[in-house]
């Protein structure tokens, strides 16, 4: 008697935990190029984005293979670097990609969306071309396929026409046609978004920096499916400057922030420290640190957040530490376990490096880093990407600096701020595109699995019949037979978000949303186990 729906289907039977890691820079036809931002796909390949300058700058998209050797590089319209520096490409879900990028110069920028297919063909631009400065930060796919854009704008609403900017969220479908936008700020200052997120239960979440009491504050905002806000939270401190560039939503609940703050400073003239603030789904705070370099201790910036299966990593940009070079700014991953306490810190390459990214990689294993450095060419700047494994390690060219950063318990003051909400933005189409070569050079890898050599087979098996079934009765996975000691089970949804996990082979509860494939991957002590599941309900 069958006692499950689920359909198991095996595509990973066992992999070792030693991964593909490597550095590798790029260097354009031009005068050089910055990086802003890179994600893995489901092919194990990559693709990053950034500015490339052949006597102007342009937007580019470059898609790699799995060892990060250029498939196809496009570049589109005219841009600058100054303001543009967290436009974002994104793998789509029905395939292909999107890039947001902001098009035009410092205080005449206009929001760019670009879809693509996986050759790089594009099927549509669109470009919100307001009367002032539009920027765009991030964007992400929404789990119904539109696409959801986050930054500023003075185009409309209360700060129509004047020099500062409210924060700006939008909606896009996955044709490019504007649902709808709000821009959501107080008169008269500078409220920018630089990052924004889909909860599981499809609210809109975003992060950024706020003016209260007439000093920077980061915040947190959740807006519902159609932009209508549900709340807002700001974070900081009297004459302190604090401002988050990025956000994730927690597996066990809440999100977290990262950016940069003076608030364990003199005043905001002086250095920032980068931080974490942990809150629950509410915005109320559970914890909060900052880290900084104490050789040295220079400006630093947490530019990016993700959860790792035990603890939390942020993409951190640093003058601090002792520097090999001129330019003191640096790469750095920080990371540390669920409640905030330092586990690791490692710093890549030397001076000249800048604008680092850190994103999560589909095989869940370690992270990449992205962004660009003289430090392999002092006469221009080349994009660069990093790939490590589970213990952050890429191969060659870090350094451990444990030893050197103080963590420190600050305290946010935080507060609702007043907002207003107005509503607006068009967009219209464009068509500026064309090719861009590159040239790659390897600095160090380590190719364990090379691209296409991956045995992936596929079979149906009854759910009884193997250690994983779906237990119809409970709603919950259950395992059974492992011989090992498991180390944590994640489920992941299709676009490789992280749904739930859990740090044994207990039963699992799945989200009451959950239906049709999932991935569940299984740790254990020195392979993975993965599955692709099909969950009927």
């Amino acid at each position: 008697m069958k006692t499950s729906l689920l359909l198991i289907y095996f595509l990973i039977v066992a992999s070792g935990f030693t991964q593909n890691t490597f550095q590798k820079y790029y260097s354009p036809p031009g005068t050089g190029a910055h990086c802003f931002g890179s994600y893995q796909l489901d092919d194990g390949g990559y693709i990053f984005t950034g500015i490339v300058s052949d006597g102007t700058d342009k937007i580019y998209l470059s898609r790699t293979d799995c060892e990060g050797n250029i498939i196809w590089s496009k570049t589109y319209n005219n841009s600058s670097t100054i303001g543009n520096i967290s436009q974002r490409a994104i793998p789509l879900l029905s395939g292909g990609f999107c890039l947001a990028a902001s098009i035009g110069s410092y205080n005449a920028y206009n929001i760019l969306v670009v879809k693509t297919d996986n050759d790089g063909n594009t099927l549509w631009q669109k470009v919100m071309q307001g009367s002032g400065d539009d920027v765009v930060n991030s964007i992400i796919e929404a789990k119904n396929g539109d696409l959801i854009i986050a930054g500023h704008t003075n185009s409309f609403g209360q700060e129509a026409g004047s020099p500062y900017t409210d924060v700006y969220i939008a909606r896009l479908n996955s044709e490019g046609n504007y649902l709808w936008g709000r821009s959501i700020g107080t008169e008269g200052n500078i409220d920018q978004a630089f990052d924004v997120y889909e909860t599981n239960d499809s609210l809109i979440v975003a992060a950024g920096r706020y003016i209260e009491q007439g000093t920077f504050y980061s915040f947190i905002m959740q807006l519902d499916g159609e932009g209508e806000l549900e709340y807002l939270r700001a974070y900081g401190d009297t004459n302190q400057y604090t401002s988050a560039y990025g956000i994730i939503e927690c597996s066990g609940g809440g999100y977290a922030i990262t950016g940069a703050t003076t608030v364990m400073k003199d005043s905001y003239l002086d250095y920032p420290d980068e931080f974490i603030i942990r809150s629950n789904a509410q915005g109320d705070t559970i914890w909060t640190r900052t880290y900084h370099g104490t050789n040295s201790d220079g400006s630093e910036n947490g530019s990016s957040i993700v959860e790792l299966f035990n603890g939390y990593a942020i993409g951190v940009a640093t003058m601090s530490y002792p520097t090999t070079g001129f330019v003191p700014n640096k790469h750095v991953i920080l990371k540390t376990d669920f409640d905030g306490n330092l586990n690791k810190v490692f710093s890549y390459n030397n001076g000249g490096s800048h604008y680092p990214y850190i994103t999560k990689p589909k095989d869940n294993i370690g992270v990449l880093l992205s962004g660009f450095t003289t430090n392999y060419s002092p006469i221009s700047f080349k994009p660069i990407l990093i790939r490590t494994d589970d213990a952050l390690e890429s191969g060659c060219n870090q350094t451990d600096r444990l030893s050197q950063t103080v963590m420190e318990y600050p305290h946010f003051l935080v507060r609702e701020p007043a907002y207003a909400i107005s509503s607006g933005g068009s967009f219209i189409n464009s068509s500026v595109s064309a090719e861009l070569l590159w040239t790659d050079s390897m600095i160090c890898s380590n190719i364990v699995n090379p691209c296409n050599t991956a045995s992936i087979g596929e079979s149906t098996v009854e759910t009884m019949s193997h250690e994983i079934y779906f237990d119809p009765i409970s709603q919950c996975l259950r395992f059974y037979d492992f011989q090992e000691k498991v180390h944590l089970v994640q489920v992941f949804d299709i676009t490789g978000k992280l749904l739930i996990y859990q740090r044994d082979n207990s039963p699992m509860y799945l989200p009451t949303t959950l239906s049709g494939v999932a991935i569940v991957q299984i740790q254990f002590h020195d392979r993975i186990l993965s599955h692709k599941v099909h969950i009927i309900k």
